[in-house]
């Protein structure tokens, strides 16, 4: 009977072994499982990694790119400035030239009708030195302004020389 208890407990122990050795196949199972699932997290990691690397490198070479260009941007933007100012003033200055060119023709409109009025004047002078009457008035007649006023000099001489 002891040898019949000692081969139960025999049994006994043997379950409880093959037991525990299936839980830790199951466990090493486990353990297998999670390693493989880190190994891809891990090859996951070092792929995000290079990309990361990549894109950071792409990175730094825009900010070069963009750090290069930015004090071509002031020149252009200072440029356009300038430009700008320089656009203002020649167009305020195209207006004084309007307003310059408007007030000489009117000038000149002007020496014009008192250039005819000198001729008439000077023709005026000279028929009267000649003895004839301006009673009737003289029509325009274009002349000279040289002419004009040869006759007021010949007419302003011919006054002087009475005296």
């Amino acid at each position: 009977s002891e040898v019949q208890n000692q081969a139960k407990e025999l049994e006994r122990r043997a379950k409880d072994v093959a037991s525990r050795e299936a839980e830790l196949d199951r466990q090493a199972a486990q353990l297998d499982e999670a390693r493989a699932e880190a190994a891809r997290v891990g090859a996951e990691l070092e792929a995000r990694a290079a990309e990361l690397d990549r894109l950071e490198h792409d990175l730094a070479s825009r900010e070069t790119v963009l750090s290069s260009l930015e004090p071509r941007e002031r020149a252009t933007t200072e440029k356009e400035a300038e430009l700008e100012a320089q656009e203002r003033k020649l167009r305020r200055e195209a207006e004084r030239q309007v307003e310059t060119s408007k007030r000489l023709d009117r000038h000149a409109s002007d020496l014009a009708e008192r250039e005819r009025a000198l001729a008439r004047l000077g023709q005026t002078l000279m028929a009267r030195r000649d003895g004839e009457h301006a009673s009737e008035p003289t029509k325009d007649v274009e002349i000279a302004f040289s002419e004009g006023i040869e006759a007021l000099s010949a007419a302003a001489r011919s006054i002087r020389r009475p005296r």
